[in-house]
């Protein structure tokens, strides 16, 4: 008996001579939560989509994953007709699993589904097809959950209730997401993609990428690119600095810093280390 579902070692993936997926190597255990993060192109869904044997890849993928129907699945992008109504969508998957409505119906409330039963796809909000898709995903309690950005296009008033859904039950949970605060909450393992490749070399703990393993600061200060700041002489006062989202992120601060800041009236704010960082200070050691 195996304790994980997939182990991954050397596996590249290239479409067309380009390099999608190079070099990958990390085990997803039994009852895990594990998040793939990682910027816009940098191979999250591909890697999804490997790990469901969906696209071939070269190296070495172990699977040992239950019964497809004790899997539950989410793309970004929901895939329903825009033809059918949600009440015709619901009533296919439960008969397609063989489940009467008490055994799904405290789920429809939850999602607010009841409230649409009668649109028809094609005039669901991005919202509402997420809802829609994630009781798809969730509505035969699967022991493996693997969900593609399931919080876009979600109402901020509601994140924290679909995440009690996804995360309630003892399953195995893999989230290729943008979300590094759900991240650095739920997950057992964070993935850092980014072009292709695992910065960092493997699949670690939130705990372990905040730690001083990466960066050995605690406290950041944060400024404007557009400050007029020279960036020369800010790497005068610390002994770490790199630049994303505009905003120049200094580590290893002191008093003078934070002094010369006043002086030369250079907006600035504190803020503890992230996830966020821990990524983009890794893209510029690789």
């Amino acid at each position: 008996i195996h304790n994980y579902y997939f182990r991954l070692k050397n596996v590249d993936l290239s479409i067309d001579g380009h390099f999608i997926l190079k070099n990958i190597a990390f085990e997803i255990g039994i009852n895990e939560r594990v998040f793939i993060l990682g910027n816009n192109g940098s191979g999250k869904t591909s890697l999804i989509e490997v790990l469901l044997d969906n696209i071939k890849a070269e190296g070495e993928i172990l699977r040992q994953e239950p019964p497809k129907e004790q899997i539950g699945l989410l793309f970004d992008q929901v895939p329903f007709s825009p033809l059918y109504r949600v009440k015709e969508v619901i009533k296919l998957y439960a008969l397609l699993f063989h489940l009467e409505e008490s055994a799904y119906r405290p789920l429809l409330e939850q999602l607010a589904l009841p409230l649409i039963l009668e649109k028809k796809i094609g005039k669901l909000s991005t919202g509402e097809r997420k809802r829609l898709g994630l009781f798809t995903a969730l509505f035969h309690k699967p022991k493996l959950l693997l969900l593609d950005e399931p919080l876009s296009g979600i109402d901020p008033n509601s994140i924290q209730q679909i995440n009690d859904l996804i995360f309630a039950t003892q399953r195995t949970v893999i989230i290729a997401s943008h979300d590094w605060g759900t991240a650095q909450k739920y997950a057992d393992k964070i993935v850092f993609l980014h072009q292709g490749i695992l910065l960092g070399g493997a699949a670690r703990s939130p705990d372990y990428w905040l730690s001083d393993n990466i960066i050995p600061f605690v406290e950041k200060v944060v400024i404007k690119v557009d400050s007029l700041v020279d960036c020369a002489q800010l790497k005068s006062f610390v002994p770490l600095l790199f630049e994303y989202d505009s905003q120049y992120i200094l580590f290893g601060f002191d008093e003078r810093l934070l002094e010369w800041l006043h002086k030369e009236k250079i907006t600035y704010w504190r803020a503890s280390k992230s996830l966020h960082d821990v990524y983009y200070y890794l893209i510029t050691k690789k």
